[in-house]
């Protein structure tokens, strides 16, 4: 017999807990008592999936990942509740350093990467932005109860992220940029849609604020916000971080769809006032024109939206002071869809909008595309790297031989300006492979390395490589591991791919096109048949 899932009807409440003495879990009680205890969420015999904001390899006091201590509490008051089974879900390979030192949720639930989680290609039923089947997985779908357990912060591309945005974490990391792709706003509400939140407890004891995510610093707010509903709890996330709800556009829009009220007028504040007396939050830059008279930026007609994401990304490049002397001589960004633009080599076309103007140009542009809507907040800082140190390389990608990862490093040796190495078809080998190039790189000032991969004979498998690529590449890049000059690629050797797979020019163009959209990669050439794809994680 199927089981019935629990329906809970919002009362449009937030409950405001003060962290006293660190002790976070005591808050986390106090925020979920007001609300009717845990009872009034989970059933007995509940199945319960918490969804924290993990997906960044951080400690606590970072302030860039939900306090692990949140997630315990709520999953221990689940199993008390008498749920049958607690899941925590989050893409994240390293669950084991997160939750070190809070061993004890291991006792109350199940610990899974929803990158490795099954999954069902779904249509959001009542989407009106992703239109097209997205992987969720089936944990997600099959849970009764979902509790989501945001952090609260600044963003960059949002003006705040919480519990809406959290749900973006739901789909594998490989369909980060469908969301991109489809609008960042309107699809997180969406995702929210197709998956409410019946309880949300927000972690605010230590907040994010300044430029997420391309940086921002830990800020300790001191409060544990729980809500009975998502855009409630993103409203009080808001006023806490002194933000005009009606200011974050996420907000308007899951109101607008019928989520929840927007207007604090409307909301059931329970418990402590809401009321953050310390040092105002630092908000992440959202106008581009700060840069004025630093880099040549064209505009016309461009959203909220792209202004704020460039706004973020430039002052992160700003920081990188070898990279923004080099832009502010040569770069210039395309943005919106009046914008004006002549052809250069160092054009860099930021956002859908953009493209636009790009395709008028009947491939006269020149320079980068950045895709999205708005694109993620590191691709200014990327294609700015791309149109200011662009290999020799890359301009006859088609006609690169890569060579073996001794000869390479050989060939570094005696100051060869680019390289390219096959490394092995296996992971494992191909990871250690790549830590001796990377090696190289550390050594050896400008040093440039291209990794060609020839893994990969079916879509995932290759898509999984980059991946994996991408993941070491920015591990490196944080540890400041690589000198400033130098810089380290990743690819797909296409023509083995097409011939492998029996792939016709047309059908490679559009797996091509499908892979670097998943995976944010940049095709040179613009027409990839005869090229390669290249996933830029310099």
């Amino acid at each position: 017999m199927t089981r019935m899932r629990t329906v809970h009807v919002s009362g449009n409440r937030a409950a405001v807990a003060e962290v006293k003495d660190g002790d976070v879990r005591a808050a986390v009680r106090r925020t979920i008592e007001m609300l009717g205890g845990m009872d009034a969420f989970v059933s007995p015999g509940d199945s319960v999936l918490i969804k924290p904001n993990m997906f960044i390899n951080d400690r606590p006091e970072s302030g860039r990942t939900t306090h692990p201590a949140v997630i315990v509490e709520a999953a221990k008051l689940a199993r008390r509740a008498g749920a049958s089974k607690v899941t925590v879900a989050e893409r994240n390979f390293a669950f084991r350093d997160i939750f070190a030192g809070f061993e004890e949720i291991y006792e109350h639930a199940e610990v899974i990467n929803l990158d490795e989680a099954e999954h069902r290609h779904t249509v959001l039923h009542g989407a009106r932005n992703i239109q097209h089947p997205v992987p969720v997985p089936k944990v997600v779908d099959e849970a009764d109860v979902f509790i989501n357990c945001p952090g609260i912060r600044t963003h960059a591309l949002t003006r705040m992220s919480n519990a809406l945005k959290n749900l973006m974490g739901i789909l594998p990391a490989s369909n980060t940029l469908h969301v991109h792709g489809y609008g960042l706003e309107e699809s997180c509400v969406d995702l929210n849609r197709h998956r409410p939140s019946d309880l949300v407890i927000s972690d605010a004891y230590i907040a994010l604020e300044g430029n997420f995510p391309s940086g921002g610093s830990a800020k300790k707010l001191n409060f544990i916000v729980s809500s009975d509903n998502v855009v409630v709890a993103d409203v009080a996330a808001a006023l806490l971080m002194g933000i005009e709800p009606a200011g974050v556009p996420m907000i308007v829009e899951a109101a607008e769809e019928g989520l929840g009220p927007a207007s604090p007028d409307e909301i059931c504040f329970l418990g402590e006032r809401l009321v953050f007396d310390g040092e105002p939050v630092e908000q992440a830059p959202d106008d581009y024109n700060q840069f004025a008279g630093e880099i040549d930026v064209s505009a016309g007609g461009e959203c909220y939206a792209c202004r704020w994401a460039l706004a973020g990304g430039l002052a992160a490049s700003r920081a990188d002071g070898k990279l923004w002397e080099a832009a502010c001589g040569s770069a210039r960004i395309v943005v919106g869809p009046a914008a004006k633009a002549v052809p250069s080599p160092f054009n860099v076309f930021y956002g859908h909008c953009a493209n636009r103007v790009r395709k008028e140009m009947q491939g006269r542009g020149g320079g980068v595309y950045v895709p999205g809507c708005p694109p993620l907040a590191g691709f200014v800082k990327r294609a700015l790297g791309e149109v200011t140190r662009r290999p020799k390389s890359f301009i006859a990608a088609g006609e690169l031989k890569a060579r073996t990862v001794d000869e390479v490093l050989s060939e570094a040796s005696a100051g060869e300006d680019v390289t390219a190495a096959a490394v092995s078809p296996d992971a494992v080998s191909a990871i250690n492979e790549i830590k001796r190039l990377v090696k190289c790189c550390r050594t050896k000032d400008g040093a440039r390395i291209m990794v060609v991969s020839r893994n990969g004979l079916g879509e995932e498998s290759g898509l999984r490589f980059l991946m994996r690529l991408a993941q070491y590449a920015a591990a490196v890049r944080e540890s400041a591991e690589i000198t400033s000059g130098a810089s380290f690629h990743a690819a797909l050797d296409l023509d083995y791919l097409a011939a492998a797979r029996s792939l016709g020019e047309s059908e490679l163009v559009r797996l091509v096109r499908r892979m670097a959209f998943a995976c944010g990669a940049v095709v040179l050439p613009d027409e990839p048949s005869d090229g390669l794809l290249l996933a830029l994680v310099d």
